[in-house]
C-alpha cells in the first residue's frame, strides 16, 4: 500500500467557534427540539433503558432536565418490582423543568404526544 497524493479526508470546513449562537443557546434549542421524542422513547422503553448502562444515563438526563411525572411513575413501578406501563398523560398537565428558549416553536409537533 502506497499513499497517493489524493486527500482521503477533507479538513474540517466549518470552524465550530464560527457559529453566531452561543454554545448554551444551541444546546437549549437542541434540547427543546428533542424533548418530545426523547421523553416518548424513555416512557416506552423505560425498563430496557433502566437495565442498561448507557440507557440509564439517558433516563437520568431526562429526569434531571424535565422531571416528567409519567416517567417518574414508570421508574417507581420498576423499582417496586411492578411491571412498567407506558402511561398516557393528559394534554393539559404541565411539567416542570428546563424547556427550550421558545416553547412555542415545538408545541405543534407535540399534539397527541403522551409526554408534552
Amino acid at each position: 500500500l502506497e499513499p497517493d497524493d489524493e486527500a482521503l479526508f477533507l479538513p474540517q470546513v466549518a470552524n465550530p467557534s464560527s457559529s453566531k449562537k452561543t454554545a448554551e443557546l444551541r444546546r437549549r434549542e437542541h434540547l427543546a427540539f428533542l424533548r418530545a421524542p426523547l421523553l416518548t422513547l424513555c416512557g416506552r422503553h423505560c425498563e430496557q433503558l433502566a437495565r442498561s448502562r448507557c440507557g440509564s444515563k439517558v433516563l437520568q438526563a431526562a429526569l434531571l432536565l424535565w422531571h416528567p411525572p409519567a416517567l417518574i411513575r414508570c421508574l417507581a413501578r420498576l423499582m417496586a418490582g411492578l411491571p412498567a406501563e407506558h402511561e398516557e398523560e393528559e394534554d393539559g398537565e404541565e411539567e416542570g423543568g428546563a424547556a427550550g428558549p421558545e416553547d412555542g416553536d415545538y408545541e405543534d409537533s407535540q399534539q397527541g404526544d403522551p409526554y408534552p
